[in-house]
């Protein structure tokens, strides 16, 4: 499957921050037909990546930015199989080449939305990714679904279903309190078998505001936190 990606080298660290989309626009006509192209209007994690004082890679997921009609894309991967096994091999087949042609050593994986379910299914099957970010993330996807009266994602996997992440992979989960599209609740099945540390909430945040404007004050806490985990850079 095809991939947009844009990369920015930051210094001489071996270690890279991966930046991941939500879903963007996988549904027109009020969810009655499938998008011909599923990319938002509103990239917040192409704004984080920006802010990011790191060597970034924001890695587009398969089909979108231009390329929903490319090879083996299909209406399935943006809508009941966005977060399928093959858009997850796909996306980690893309970063596990990247890595290699740099030389990279590690991986921070940074998803906002949907992107953050994804970050969780890619961090299962990558050796190298030492922490996994997610901001308003859906990590049960059965439960945002019928919260929100939306058909079940069939072929889809789903954070709380599947095994725990190794213990060495460093989570944090930052929850915005103001939150209606994704809620601390619909996320509660995954968010509970985790540490109090691994959960971040931020009162003031909804979905969208104000990830990237606080987005360097929350880096450097996040810096701490991947020190102290002897994450390197």
């Amino acid at each position: 499957l095809a991939h947009r990606a844009f990369f920015a080298r930051r210094g001489d660290s071996r270690r890279l921050v991966v930046f991941i989309e939500g879903d963007g626009i996988p549904w027109t006509h009020a969810g009655t037909r499938a998008a011909a192209d599923p990319t938002g209007t509103r990239l917040v994690a192409m704004d984080l990546a920006a802010r990011t004082p790191d060597t970034v890679l924001y890695l587009g997921r398969p089909c979108y930015f231009g390329l929903a009609r490319s090879a083996g894309c299909s209406e399935a991967l943006w809508t009941s199989g966005r977060y399928s096994a093959a858009v997850v091999e796909s996306m980690n087949a893309a970063l596990t080449r990247f890595m290699d042609e740099r030389n990279l050593d590690e991986a921070v994986l940074v998803g906002h939305s949907g992107g953050g379910t994804l970050a969780v299914l890619m961090a299962e099957r990558l050796s190298f990714v030492a922490a996994v970010i997610t901001l308003a993330a859906n990590l049960d996807v059965d439960a945002w679904t019928r919260a929100h009266g939306y058909l079940p994602l069939v072929g889809s996997l789903d954070p709380a279903t599947r095994p725990p992440l190794r213990e060495s992979v460093l989570q944090l989960h930052l929850i915005a309190g103001k939150d209606r599209t994704v809620t601390r609740e619909m996320s509660a099945r995954y968010l509970n078998r985790l540490p109090q540390t691994a959960v971040w909430s931020f009162p003031d945040f909804d979905h969208a505001c104000c990830w990237a404007r606080d987005w360097p004050a929350i880096w450097m806490q996040i810096e701490t936190r991947l020190t102290a985990a002897r994450v390197p850079r």
